[in-house]
């Protein structure tokens, strides 16, 4: 997780360097286990088990994903972040 999240940072300095003066916002988000066709292979223990790793204790919804790029496309003054949407899972506090 933490070397995605190094690249993406890379890659928004590098964008922000060269889009901030024309106005435009560059953002990035990092969803963590999602209710996907992707993850739908996983059993009932399983997904009670990544449901587990996040202090919230449920796998997120597509809505989640959707909220989060929602926010950032309405936000003026946002820029140059990631957005983590994983149930706090990443914080490690739980």
């Amino acid at each position: 997780m933490a070397i995605r999240l190094q690249s993406f940072g890379f890659c928004l300095l590098i964008a922000i360097s060269k889009l901030s003066s024309s106005n435009i916002q560059v953002n990035a988000i990092a969803p963590g286990v999602i209710d996907t066709p992707l993850n739908a292979i996983h059993n009932a223990q399983d997904r009670e088990n990544l449901a587990k790793m996040s202090p919230m204790e449920k796998i997120g919804n597509p809505q989640n994903i959707v909220d989060a790029a929602v926010y950032l496309t309405q936000s003026e003054f946002v820029t140059g972040t990631t957005m983590i949407v994983d149930g706090g899972a990443s914080t490690g506090v739980w």
